[in-house]
């Protein structure tokens, strides 16, 4: 499995960092803020625990190994594994405080790409996905 960057999205939101981290630091609780989500089941507790999404689409369901969390740089690192790709990635979040009410978002991902499918496919779904997520992260934690 070779690994390589895909995507790098940052977005600066008008949240202070303490409510983001509270969101994305809760591992398996994606369903109060990730839109289109039917359910989250997690199994285990920390590092090395899955979380399963099953979407309202038919049939798409995704699985997210937890394996980093750095709680003073605020990072949460994931391995993604979903049943309509074929392959292994890995998702990063990290937060930076701008000032008290901003806080600067970036969500990578690294990607182990499979035969057929190019970079530049798999950025064009992934940038818009993860800029509309970071969105829905500080839409459902405004104070």
């Amino acid at each position: 499995m070779v690994l390589g960057l895909i995507s790098s999205v940052t977005e600066i939101v008008r949240v202070p960092i303490g409510e983001v981290w509270a969101a994305i630091s809760s591992f398996g609780c994606e369903r109060l803020w990730f839109p289109d989500m039917k359910s989250v089941d997690l199994k285990g507790y920390g590092i090395g625990s899955v979380r399963t999404y099953v979407f309202h689409e038919p049939g798409r369901i995704a699985w997210e190994r937890l394996d980093y969390v750095d709680v003073e740089n605020h990072v949460v690192r994931f391995a993604v594994f979903r049943n309509d790709l074929l392959t292994e990635s890995v998702g990063t979040m990290k937060l930076k405080a701008l000032d008290e009410g901003r806080t600067t978002f970036t969500w990578t991902a690294e990607v182990d790409l499979p035969e057929g499918l190019s970079k530049e496919q798999l950025q064009k779904e992934i940038d818009p996905m993860f800029r509309w997520l970071i969105y829905a992260v500080a839409d459902a934690v405004k104070t």
